[in-house]
C-alpha cells in the first residue's frame, strides 16, 4: 500500500449495505467515505472534505445515481469529481446516459475486483494531473498578473 493511496478518499453510494460492504472491503487501502442515499452523497461531496472519487449506484430510493451525478456535475463546487456508476442496470442506454451526464466511467455488476480496483486508480491518477494542471495554470495567471498588473486579475 502506498501513501498516496492512504491519502485518496473514496465515497461509496450505494443503498444497500452489502453491496457498501463489499467495496469498503476492496478499497481497504483507501480512505473511505460512505452514502447510504442520493441526498446524503451530495451533502459529503459539497463538504469540506470532499471525496476524490466517487462509486455511485443508479437505483435508489430517495434520489437516483443519475440524478445525483447530475447536481454534482451542476455543482462549482463538486463537478470536478470523478463519478463512477457501479450497477446492475446492464441496458447500453443506461450507459450512455450515465456517460453523457459526466461520469467517467461505467461498471456493471457483479464486477471483477481487479477490474474495478484499476479503473479506480486509473481515474484517481487522472484526476490528480488535471488537478496539477489547474495549479499550474493558477500560478502562471498569478505570475503573469504580478509582471503586469495592468492586466485584470484573473478569475
Amino acid at each position: 500500500m502506498d501513501n498516496l493511496q492512504t491519502k485518496r478518499k473514496i465515497l461509496f453510494v450505494d443503498d444497500m449495505r452489502q453491496n457498501i460492504d463489499v467495496l469498503r472491503d476492496i478499497f481497504s487501502d483507501y480512505v473511505r467515505m460512505v452514502a447510504l442515499n442520493g441526498e446524503h452523497a451530495l451533502k459529503i461531496a459539497a463538504s469540506r472534505n470532499p471525496p476524490d472519487l466517487i462509486l455511485l449506484d443508479i437505483m435508489m430510493p430517495d434520489i437516483d445515481g443519475f440524478e445525483v451525478c447530475r447536481r454534482l456535475k451542476a455543482d462549482e463546487q463538486t463537478k470536478h469529481i470523478p463519478v463512477i456508476f457501479v450497477t446492475a442496470k446492464k441496458e447500453a442506454s443506461d450507459e450512455a446516459l450515465g456517460l453523457s451526464l459526466g461520469a467517467v466511467d461505467y461498471i456493471i455488476k457483479p464486477f471483477n475486483v481487479d477490474v474495478i480496483r484499476q479503473r479506480v486508480k486509473v481515474h484517481l491518477a487522472q484526476k490528480d494531473l488535471l488537478d496539477g494542471l489547474k495549479e499550474q495554470i493558477q500560478q502562471l495567471n498569478a505570475r503573469l498578473f504580478s509582471l503586469n498588473p495592468v492586466c485584470s486579475a484573473p478569475s
